[in-house]
């Protein structure tokens, strides 16, 4: 029994690890998603269309 809960804790904590690691990864990809956002509307014509619309 106790050799049972040892290796289902094993696969508990490698699954754990790799939805960890998947959650990084996806962390850094929104990251990267963000900076590139905001370096779009940092653009001067992508800005005033947003102004243009606003101005509505």
């Amino acid at each position: 029994m106790r050799r049972l809960s040892l290796k289902h804790r094993q696969e508990v904590d490698s699954k754990q690890l790799q939805y960890g690691q998947v959650m990084s990864e996806r962390d850094k990809a929104v990251q990267r998603a963000r900076e590139n956002c905001r370096k779009e509307l940092e653009k001067p014509e992508v800005r005033a269309v947003f102004e243009r619309l606003a101005d509505k």
